[in-house]
């Protein structure tokens, strides 16, 4: 039988791995960048078609679907466990670990399928529709009709890529969370069910009231059939080098800020960068795609690895 300082040597051996793998991608880019060859080339395309109140619906049938779906719900199965409040004094403190996460650790087989369904796949379509593709390509509509009224800014870096920086606050902000002592994971399973269900009818209601009210093709919705190799490419590359160093600042915050923080909007926000500027220089949104569902995909790969070696994170 394994003994748990050989299990921990065996987790951080494969950390490593992936942090070495990390390096040799930035040498990588660096030599590209070195070389005056393109990192990432800028593809050009015309200014999306929704407007400012398309954004609004969309986030508004979210919200709406999600609270209503989960309302709806706990009135049908009746209301969920309540979760075990933080005890001070000699007790647990609360977890900082995600609700999936806390899931695919604790979880039976059929609750870890479920997690991990709603991070690879899920929550990925779901953030980079809304946040990626709707909010980000309407403000960098937004900006481009700015630089068009005011000289200065088409001379300024900055008018060109806020909508950048903007959508990777919210996308960070959106990540926070209290954490929470559960002592039993099935309490999450009724929200995240309705999630699904709310997030999947959401993203299709809002790709058909683009494509059908507001005339948007498959360009504006940042999909081409030619690139789809060359996206997979992308995502899998920009996964390779941010996804492990993230990961590691992720743990590094856990270890140094105090109990009942939850640090995950910093890494988050570092990913939210990336992503949009992905998204900024290719206008598709299929890398984007690729690269939350690897990046996602990766934690979730470490959190199951964890769990097969009796690791403790």
């Amino acid at each position: 039988m394994q003994e748990p300082w050989q299990a921990e040597i065996v987790f951080m051996g494969a950390a490593a791995l992936l942090l070495a793998v990390s390096v040799r991608t930035w040498l990588f880019l660096g030599q590209r960048w070195a070389a005056g060859l393109p990192v990432l080339a800028f593809a050009r395309r015309r200014p999306v078609p929704w407007r400012a109140v398309d954004v609004a619906l969309a986030l508004t049938v979210l919200v709406v679907l999600a609270v209503g779906l989960y309302g709806f719900a706990e009135r049908v199965v009746g209301p969920r466990p309540a979760a075990g409040a933080a005890e001070v004094a000699g007790g647990e403190l609360p977890s900082e670990m995600h609700p999936a996460a806390r899931l695919m650790i604790e979880g039976e087989p059929l609750l870890v399928l479920l997690a991990v369904f709603m991070a690879v796949v899920v929550a990925p379509l779901t953030e980079e529709v809304f946040v990626r593709l709707v909010l980000q390509g309407y403000l960098e509509r937004f900006a481009w009709s700015l630089r068009r009224r005011h000289s200065g800014l088409r001379r300024a870096a900055w008018g060109k890529v806020w909508p950048v920086a903007v959508t990777a606050v919210l996308f960070a902000a959106l990540h926070i969370r209290p954490a929470v002592e559960v002592r039993d994971v099935r309490v999450f399973v009724l929200p995240m069910v309705t999630q699904l269900f709310a997030q999947v009818v959401a993203v299709a209601f809002c790709l058909a009231w683009l494509t059908g009210v507001r005339g948007a093709s498959l360009t504006d919705l940042g999909i081409s059939r030619p690139h789809w190799l060359d996206d997979l490419r992308i995502g899998i590359v920009a996964t390779a080098a941010v996804g492990p160093p993230l990961m590691a600042l992720n743990f590094a915050l856990n270890a140094l800020l105090p109990r009942g923080v939850v640090p995950d909007p910093v890494p988050l926000l570092i990913f939210g960068l990336a992503a949009g500027w992905i998204y900024f220089c290719t206008h598709r949104i299929t890398p984007c795609l690729v690269f939350h569902a690897a990046f996602n995909g990766l934690s979730v790969a470490l959190l199951l690895f964890a769990r097969l070696l009796g690791v403790e994170l």
